[in-house]
């Protein structure tokens, strides 16, 4: 790449935010003078909590479970995991929202980002470019299309996240261009800011890209392919990085499963031929034993044998199995309780415990999560 194609790329990525505020500021124009879009355009307000507290009587108080999981991840304290407050609007050529948040998920997991940012959840606008209505762009901050498992936990067939979720994005930053192909199939592109990051690493003049291939076999049942491709450190010592996640999910009846696997490579060092991997598969079951009550497993592994994305206690390699089980019981549609055992063993003592570290844990969670979303009119 040659310098006047780094600085061009540059300079475009680390802007993003000014095509952003210029999209909120060319919408309230078209708002103004189009009654009959904005006739049509509707303004919802969303909101979620959720609250929890962890047992384990080898865990210090408050203390991390460990240093790779960012979701309901403190010992014998309750917490917030998150909370969130949004705004949104779709008319029929412009969408939009804005979404702030907070909780010891965003604690851990936003840590990276500078103060400002860490309080936004969602923030992004986005134009239709096509009469068929089956073509967007989207500038912004938005939730990673890797994975399928959110921060939100009430959107989640378990309580707590899965290793595989817990080691790639929830969040990504830039440009997304979301195509519906067809009934079967949508498509979306991005050109991004990095690896879980709102704004460009300082040094980092490349930016990373990545696409998302959803087939619908019927209503109730798709497959997934998610790429990205970029780098997470400076052009110094750039090493490039590529990540697949792959997943199935279906539902039938009372039954419902995700078999998810992740895969991911980047460069031993700068212009190298070979590579540093690491892996995940994990299965996750459903069980609806009414409207109200529903049970759900999961098994897991995740190696990350050369640490690209993990590092346990004392920095140690994180080779882990894990199993865990769910009670889940709805009162509401809007209220969600929640009770979930999880074990996790590792080949090193990679979990942080009241007496220093250990390489195997048990433990249980209980939470209260509560979501709206309110349409106004």
């Amino acid at each position: 790449m040659n310098a006047k194609t780094s600085n061009f790329i540059s300079s475009m990525t680390k802007h993003i935010y000014i095509i952003l505020l210029l999209f909120v500021f060319v919408s309230s124009n078209l708002f103004a003078q189009t009654k009959t879009d904005s006739a049509k355009g509707n303004w919802t307000i969303s909101g979620y909590t959720d609250v929890y507290i962890s047992g384990n009587k080898s865990g210090e108080n408050k203390q991390k479970i460990s240093n790779f999981q960012f979701n309901h991840n403190r010992y014998n304290q309750p917490a917030l995991n998150l909370a969130y407050l949004g705004i949104a609007h779709e008319s029929n050529s412009f969408r939009m929202e804005m979404t702030v948040h907070a909780g010891t998920y965003v604690h851990d997991n936003y840590a990276a980002e500078s103060g400002f940012f860490r309080n936004i959840n969602k923030a992004y606008a986005g134009v239709l470019l096509n009469k068929k209505r089956s073509m967007w762009l989207d500038v912004g901050i938005f939730p990673s299309f890797i994975g399928f498992e959110s921060a939100v936990s009430f959107d989640n067939l378990t309580l707590t996240r899965s290793l595989l979720a817990e080691n790639s994005p929830y969040f990504l930053s830039g440009i997304r261009l979301h195509q519906k192909l067809n009934d079967n199939n949508e498509l979306n592109t991005y050109l991004l800011t990095g690896w879980q990051r709102i704004t460009m690493l300082k040094g980092n003049s490349l930016p990373s890209i990545g696409f998302q291939w959803l087939h619908f076999f019927n209503e109730s049942t798709k497959f997934n392919w998610s790429f990205f491709a970029g780098t997470d450190q400076p052009d110094a010592n750039r090493k490039m990085r590529y990540f697949n996640n792959f997943y199935y999910q279906s539902t039938k009846k009372k039954f419902a499963y995700t078999l998810g696997f992740d895969l991911g490579f980047e460069q031993k060092m700068k212009g190298a031929s070979s590579n540093n991997y690491w892996l995940s598969p994990v299965l996750i079951a459903q069980y609806t034993l009414h409207d109200q009550l529903k049970l759900a497993g999961r098994i897991e592994k995740y190696n990350d044998p050369s640490s690209v994305i993990t590092r346990g206690a004392n920095n140690q390699v994180l080779n882990a199995n894990g199993i865990s089980f769910n009670l889940d019981y709805a009162p509401t549609k809007s209220l969600l309780l929640r009770a979930e055992w999880r074990k996790l063993s590792a080949s090193n003592n990679v979990f942080q415990i009241k007496s220093g570290t250990t390489n195997n844990i048990n433990y249980f969670i209980i939470s209260a999560s509560y979501k709206f979303n309110y349409l106004l009119k």
